[in-house]
């Protein structure tokens, strides 16, 4: 059988109240449940409308309030798509970190990425999890989203420790020091390009900025 291609769209959420242009005032936000902020809402309707003609009908969210608001205003524009959330896509629980400026912890956290299985301090609402134990989840989940896109095109509305750890497995740097404000801004959306019947990876075509569906999908 010929090979096919199909898309899967990569869209970082839409801001929150804790994302800033300014490393001072931009909070972490791991594990912290945050809706979107009016900023926030505006990039999803933009993504929506960016996406209209892109024949996506599946979403792929973590259970985050963030993500799934993004997923939800963007389905606003493509009647045929469904939300399905899941909590192996939830963000790197930072532990004591949640909540902190960026500015003030970003050296611990570059180094939490660079010793995978040291847990950061617990907080008094979030356990924290070594980084090594998101990447896992992040790596069980990602092969089950491409399966997903192989058969039809496919949304994944992503945190942006996603897109650093995606960013290391096409690369085989997955522990090194990339922090999140290194990546693109909320709101952004990525295209690749998707083989099915063959092995070969998915290839990044295009990006460009966007200017509870809850429970988990059978094969997802």
């Amino acid at each position: 059988m010929a090979n096919m291609t199909t898309s899967l769209y990569i869209m970082r959420h839409g801001a929150t109240a804790d994302n800033s242009p300014n490393p001072t005032k931009d909070r972490v936000k791991g594990q912290l449940d945050l809706p979107l902020d009016r900023d926030g809402i505006q990039a999803a309707h933009e993504a929506g409308k960016a996406l209209q003609n892109s024949g996506v009908t599946a979403i792929v969210t973590s259970q985050m309030k963030r993500s799934i608001q993004t997923g939800q205003i963007v389905k606003g524009y493509l009647p045929d798509a469904k939300v399905v959330s899941t909590k192996m896509l939830n963000p790197w629980d930072v532990g004591a970190y949640t909540g902190q400026s960026y500015a003030h912890v970003k050296n611990d956290l570059s180094r939490l990425q660079k010793n995978p299985m040291e847990a950061p301090p617990a907080g008094k609402q979030m356990k924290g999890e070594p980084y090594g134990d998101f990447l896992d989840r992040y790596k069980q989940a990602m092969p089950r989203i491409l399966g997903v896109a192989e058969k039809q095109p496919t949304l994944f509305v992503a945190h942006s420790r996603h897109l650093v750890a995606l960013d290391g497995m096409m690369k085989g740097t997955e522990g090194d020091t990339t922090q999140v404000r290194d990546v693109t801004p909320p709101g952004t959306v990525l295209k690749l390009n998707v083989w099915a019947g063959d092995e070969k990876a998915p290839e990044a075509e295009a990006k460009a900025p966007a200017g509870d569906g809850d429970g988990e999908q059978p094969g997802y």
